[in-house]
């Protein structure tokens, strides 16, 4: 399935085709690469270094002024920082935890085997550049609504609470920023320096991986290609990874979590004097708020037609 390549790989500025050697096709066609991804978009390499620093940092501070100042803006002073990673108790503080990381990685393997095993109707998307249309299962209805079964059963059996994510929050946003980052570094090696691996792929196009090193950080933050696919030998309908990352973990996982915290009002949950995390035995509607349903049926329906 890799292409060949007909000349050593001299790791230079650029790792275009005359920077690389000649690379072939399994018919033997020499590949020819061009540039037409936008280039300089967000602000080039300065611009995606500042995003990709500020989005997650953005996100720690909204969720530091809910969980330490009751959703009041704060000063992001050294205490505040402190207080969030260290003082709050674990899981709710945004230092990872191995139950966070556990939870994690189980809630992308059980999507990603709906996403390769529940039956589908197979269909076609939009021309590439290349001429090609990729094949996409279309089973994302089933797979939603397990993924509302299955915590909900596992909540019924006593296996899960069900304001799991409320009291985890913290570190889950961590884990998941450093998978996005490790994912997103991996995406930049394989299918970008090491692009000629892939050219036999029907999802290949002219403007796929790394051509300049000079543009890392861009690349990084916006991608080196639109498609990349997993498991082409095993699976009829080889595994997107980009349609997946977009719609499966973490648009699914976006209601589930806010069914999780609407768990979490119904049980009472709140942080103490001491600040430890608390929450009643019992539940009770009436600590559940009209606007918090209506915004959390609104993401549901959302994404339920998405």
């Amino acid at each position: 399935r890799e292409g060949t390549v007909r000349a050593a790989h001299p790791w230079s500025a650029s790792t275009s085709p005359a920077g690389m050697g000649e690379v072939t096709d399994k018919n033997g066609k020499v590949v020819v690469r061009k540039q037409s991804r936008p280039i300089g978009e967000f602000g080039g390499n300065f611009g995606c270094f500042f995003w990709i620093l500020f989005i997650p940092t953005a996100i720690y501070y909204f969720y530091g002024c809910m969980v330490l100042h009751q959703g009041r803006l704060a000063v992001p002073d050294g205490k505040f920082w402190y207080d969030l990673y260290y003082t709050l108790p674990e899981g709710i503080a945004i230092r990872p935890t191995w139950k966070a990381t556990v939870a994690i990685v189980v809630w992308v393997v059980f999507q990603a085997a709906m996403e390769i095993f529940i039956p589908a109707k197979i269909c076609e998307g939009v021309t590439l550049k290349n001429g090609n249309k990729l094949k996409y299962p279309m089973n994302g209805l089933a797979a939603f609504g397990l993924s509302h079964l299955v915590p909900y059963a596992l909540c019924f059996f006593g296996l899960l609470d069900p304001y799991f994510i409320w009291s985890n929050m913290g570190a889950l946003l961590t884990v998941g920023v450093i998978l996005a980052k490790l994912m997103a570094l991996w995406l930049y090696i394989d299918f970008g320096l090491l692009w000629w691996r892939h050219v036999d792929d029907p999802e290949f196009e002219e403007d796929w991986g790394v051509f300049h090193l000079s543009e890392c950080i861009n690349d990084y933050f916006l991608g080196v290609c639109r498609n990349p696919r997993l498991f082409h030998r095993w699976l009829e309908v080889p595994f997107d990874l980009k349609r997946f990352w977009n719609a499966r973990p973490g648009l699914t996982l976006w209601v589930v979590a806010n069914q999780s915290y609407i768990a979490a009002m119904y049980f009472g949950c709140h942080l103490t004097a001491d600040g430890q995390a608390q929450c009643a035995a019992t539940g009770d509607w009436s600590r559940v708020s009209y606007g918090a349903c209506v915004v959390a049926f609104a993401h549901w329906y959302y994404i339920f037609d998405y």
